[in-house]
């Protein structure tokens, strides 16, 4: 998501609470280009370079739960391998059942060519690495403490709303009902180690845990 008339590039990672985040910056900048989900690389060019980039991430285990979750709950056929498997099974992912088909984000090459390779166990840090693997982003708020890194980011852009307006107009979409209960319930010591391998750079990044 860009905003030229704020200067911003909202990356929105799948699983973070991003769909929540851009509707909220849609009632702000109604004029935005690229919504959905892009990768940073393909919106950085000679006009945009300089704009503040921003993203959200989440707790690796936190954040595949969901995702099962919310492949799980889809009706479209496309998803068929996630409605009778459990989480364990989804995790293994020995017979490569759940990859997903990359061509929704056709229009973001860097996306696209993430996704064929590694979906649906992307790392976040690799939405906004560039071709050598550096960070592009200036900003990174925590999912975890979405509504006080809303309030923070909209501080730093000088966006026209209040505190008190954000509190009282940010929503949440799609929020599963996993949610209830606490991730950690969904883990055996075997697939927490297997996500602690596989997501070792987001861990290391972004300071996650387990615990």
């Amino acid at each position: 998501m860009i905003s030229h008339k704020y200067k911003f590039i909202f990356t929105k990672i799948g699983k973070t609470g991003s769909t929540s985040v851009e509707s909220f910056l849609k009632k702000i900048d109604p004029t935005f280009e690229n919504g959905g989900h892009w990768h940073l690389l393909d919106e950085v060019n000679e006009k945009t370079k300089n704009y503040f980039k921003f993203c959200f991430v989440r707790n690796p285990w936190d954040r595949m739960v969901s995702r099962y979750f919310y492949e799980k709950n889809k009706i479209e056929d496309r998803t068929k391998h996630y409605k009778n498997t459990t989480f364990k099974e989804f995790i293994i992912n020995k017979n490569n059942y759940f990859k997903l088909d990359a061509n929704w984000c056709r229009y973001s090459p860097n996306l696209k060519k993430l996704y064929d390779l590694k979906s649906p166990f992307e790392e976040q840090v690799e939405w906004v690495s560039d071709e050598n693997g550096k960070i592009m982003v200036d900003y990174f708020g925590k999912f975890e403490n979405l509504n006080e890194e809303i309030i923070n980011i909209c501080k730093i852009l000088k966006l026209p709303i209040s505190d008190e307006e954000i509190k009282n107009t940010f929503p949440h979409i799609n929020k599963g009902e996993h949610r209830k209960s606490n991730y950690k319930l969904y883990y055996d010591d075997h697939t927490k180690k297997i996500l602690s391998e596989r997501f070792k750079k987001d861990i290391k990044t972004f300071q996650y845990c387990f615990e």
